[in-house]
């Protein structure tokens, strides 16, 4: 059997990807923002079909008729009010999105072939979070063609320990849902796929900075060959929070989409611009803390200072050659530390 999606909506299709911990979440209430744009959902149903095709696990075709059927189920269902996130504190909730009275009053519209024909017609886009798809998109903008735009997020590695130290802090719990694999009986993350004897005797700090400076290997590798690099606008959380005005521009002849006239207040509650990076909001739970240092030199070194204490010298030879290659590719004021 051959499977395929007949008759796939037209419109495009916005992925707001990066490794855990970049900060997707501070740009996509701007994007979601945007002319023909919907609020942000997070799916990881997306990234596992991927990361299961790369492997292996799913046929060509099967994949693409899931990426096709998804895809458009879930357009669909946003312009029809379905499956509408309510809670509150969530990033893809409608509380962190603009135009809340949007989706309520979805609730109540009707459903059939002229939602199809608006959104065809209208060019809505689909705006999914997604971590780390890229590392397995081929398939991925195979299918969806020139529906398929990528926003790829990057941030500074030093910045991303705490989040990553938290997420294996928490990685056996049964609400973890991420994708995983099973060696010798320990829960290991899926793209940890050599040294894992090494890797379960690393501390949770250890792991964390492994897990960034493989992924980011990874991740430039990846986008030194990409087949379609055209369709991918790559950002660091750092020029985003600190020259905004041109990340503005640079997003609407991107998407072809212009800002709404909400933006003002968007970029209020996301604290954009910033005089610090690190002066915006977090979550707790991934181990943010907002700045209290009076210079962005003072917490770059405390930080630097609090993880060479928690790790072996061959980790920090990790962090030290991930923040150089990063630096090159992405030089911001953290540049000039260390």
């Amino acid at each position: 059997m051959h499977f395929k999606k007949f008759n796939t909506l037209k419109s495009d299709v916005i992925f707001i990807d990066g490794i855990s911990g970049t900060g997707k979440s501070l740009i996509s209430p701007v994007i979601s923002g945007m002319t023909g744009v919907e609020k942000q959902k997070l799916e990881e149903v997306f990234p596992d079909i991927c990361i299961l095709h790369k492997y292996g696990k799913i046929t060509d075709d099967a994949c693409s008729f899931l990426i096709n059927k998804y895809t458009d189920l879930y357009q669909y269902n946003s312009l029809i009010g379905r499956e509408v996130n309510l809670r509150w504190g969530d990033d893809s909730g409608i509380k962190n999105n603009p135009d809340v009275w949007k989706y309520f009053t979805r609730l109540f519209a009707k459903e059939g072939s002229q939602v199809i024909n608006k959104i065809n017609n209208e060019n809505l886009a689909l705006n999914i979070l997604s971590n780390d798809i890229i590392l397995a998109d081929d398939l991925l903008f195979k299918t969806l063609k020139n529906r398929m735009k990528m926003i790829e997020m990057v941030r500074h590695p030093l910045y991303m320990v705490a989040h990553w130290t938290s997420f294996f802090s928490r990685f056996d719990q049964t609400r973890i849902f991420n994708l995983s694999t099973e060696y010798k009986g320990s829960k290991l993350p899926w793209f940890i796929s050599d040294n894992q004897d090494k890797f379960l005797l690393l501390n949770n700090t250890e792991k964390a900075i492994y897990s960034i400076h493989f992924l980011y290997e990874e991740l430039f590798t990846k986008l030194d060959n990409h087949k379609y690099r055209d369709q991918i606008l790559l950002l660091s959380f750092e020029e985003c929070c600190m020259d905004t005005k041109r990340i503005l521009k640079t997003l609407e002849d991107f998407l072809g989409r212009k800002h709404s006239n909400r933006l003002s207040s968007i970029l209020k509650k996301q604290k954009l611009p910033r005089k610090q990076i690190n002066q915006g909001k977090g979550l707790k739970k991934y181990g943010f803390k907002k700045s209290t240092f009076k210079t962005e030199e003072c917490q770059y070194n405390a930080l630097m200072s609090s993880y060479e204490n928690d790790v072996s010298i061959d980790t920090i030879t990790k962090l030290l050659h991930c923040i150089d290659r990063y630096n090159k590719n992405f030089p911001s004021i953290l540049s000039n530390f260390g």
